[in-house]
């Protein structure tokens, strides 16, 4: 169904000479289907996984293993908006310094320009497994909860490993930084979107990015919607034909 719609679209599109709008467009229609109360719960989680070392058939030996996970919520089911910040940070540093590396330059050419959901991986090593994953998570019958300890916002270890994570009102997110290593980054910028990174100079290196967005919403608001009221927000759409 949607594949052979998407030729009528387009010929539509084309037609009738869309295009893409600018913020002060959206400025007008943004919100038009939003129900009041309808979102009970906002929250982001956000962890990265680090670790180096050697496996085959016979052992796993791990001589680093870093850990970083950042926890936010918005709870809007009260009078007045309860915000919780959980940070947690953990490593395991067997080496007093690090390898040298590749020898190799990473360059980034400005993606951190970029808008939306940007993912980024650079690897000079060998034998390097890399992971980034955004998800996005939509329900009306429960909390994603939060760890139950605050942790501290960097640690360091003897060898310069540097693991940090940081909140504000300017966005939300971690780096953990190996020397000889690499760097690996995620994070929510505003006015930018997701930034998720991965930079590796070494080799034998697993990394796993992962961001988790969940939505909550109002059980019982959910169920209420009805289809006139579905029918009114894509009648609302029609708007977009005016702008031009």
């Amino acid at each position: 169904m949607a594949a052979s719609a998407l030729p009528q679209f387009e010929q539509a599109a084309e037609s009738r000479d869309f295009r893409l709008l600018d913020k002060q467009d959206l400025a007008g229609i943004r919100g038009r289907f939003v129900s009041g109360n309808k979102v009970m719960l906002f929250g982001m989680r956000m962890t990265t996984e680090w670790s180096s070392g050697y496996q085959d058939f016979s052992s796993d030996y791990r001589d680093f293993e870093a850990y970083a996970s950042v926890d936010l919520q918005v709870d809007l089911s009260r009078s007045s908006p309860v915000v919780t910040f959980t940070p947690n940070l953990t490593v395991r540093d067997n080496r007093e310094q690090r390898p040298s590396g590749s020898g190799t330059a990473i360059v980034d050419a400005g993606t951190g320009n970029a808008r939306g959901v940007v993912q980024v991986v650079q690897a000079a090593g060998d034998d390097n497994s890399v992971v980034n994953d955004f998800q996005l998570d939509i329900n009306n019958g429960y909390s994603i909860g939060t760890a139950p300890d605050h942790g501290p916002r960097e640690l360091s270890t003897d060898s310069g490993a540097v693991l940090s994570i940081h909140g504000n009102s300017g966005g939300l997110g971690m780096r953990i930084s190996v020397p000889g290593q690499g760097e690996v980054s995620q994070g929510v910028v505003s006015g930018k979107g997701l930034h998720q990174a991965v930079r590796l100079e070494g080799s034998r290196q697993e990394v796993i990015n992962r961001t988790e967005m969940h939505v909550q919403l109002n059980q019982q608001q959910a169920r209420s919607i009805s289809a006139g009221g579905l029918r009114r927000a894509v009648e609302s759409a029609k708007g977009l034909d005016r702008i031009r």
